[in-house]
């Protein structure tokens, strides 16, 4: 019997899960004519799906300076990104400010 790492096992999956949608056959089919259960392949198509919707993670480095006098009595909090300078006040839309610092990080 072989074992594969959790590496080569998603490997091998993802090349099936590749190989199943460029063949244009139904589930149930391509699993007989390939000797995978119906219930795995399903599973990995979940899970790949779940991976590629997410995309890939990139991160920003941060740096906390402190504030100035002005910054501490207007904003809540002061991001920058970049160049860029991102006020958030109490109340701020977080899916407006997740687009808005998306944005400015693929810019920068």
């Amino acid at each position: 019997m072989i074992f594969l790492s959790r590496e080569e096992l998603r490997k091998e999956w993802e090349a099936r899960v590749a190989a199943f949608q460029a063949s244009g056959q139904r589930l149930p089919r391509w699993c007989e004519e390939n000797n995978v259960k119906p219930y795995q392949l399903r599973y990995w198509l979940q899970k790949t799906e779940a991976t590629s919707e997410s995309g890939p993670t990139h991160w920003l480095s941060v740096n906390v300076a402190p504030w100035t006098k002005e910054e501490r009595s207007d904003a809540s909090m002061v991001v920058r990104v970049g160049p860029a300078t991102i006020e958030v006040h109490d109340g701020f839309d977080p899916v407006l400010f997740a687009q808005v610092a998306k944005a400015l990080a693929e810019l920068c």
